[in-house]
């Protein structure tokens, strides 16, 4: 196992990752979207797939089948995290109650 296949495939996963949720109609990373939501799915599907392909290149197949799994959901929970920490606060100051 080489140290390039495996940073191959941790970007493919992500990138995957990142192209299904960019599809999903709930998303909040980018309200318009700059692709549209058939092609972001079948890029975020061909991206796992040749991710899937890389780990068990590399692994076994349940090994494989595991990170692949693992680090998607670990992506897929993060996102919408970060997607609600880096989005700008509107209104935050007329939320501030005044004391007099």
């Amino acid at each position: 196992m080489s140290l390039e296949s495996g940073w191959v495939s941790a970007v493919l996963l992500i990138a995957g990752a990142a192209c299904l949720y960019m599809a999903s109609p709930h998303q909040r990373f980018a309200p318009r979207r700059p692709l549209a939501p058939r092609v972001l799915g079948a890029a975020g599907l061909a991206c796992l797939l040749l991710a899937l392909w890389s780990l068990l290149a590399q692994f076994g197949g349940a090994t494989a089948v595991f990170i692949a799994v693992a680090a998607l959901m670990l992506l897929w929970t993060l996102s919408p995290l970060a997607c609600a920490a880096l989005r700008p606060r509107s209104g935050a100051q007329d939320n501030k109650v005044v004391r007099r």
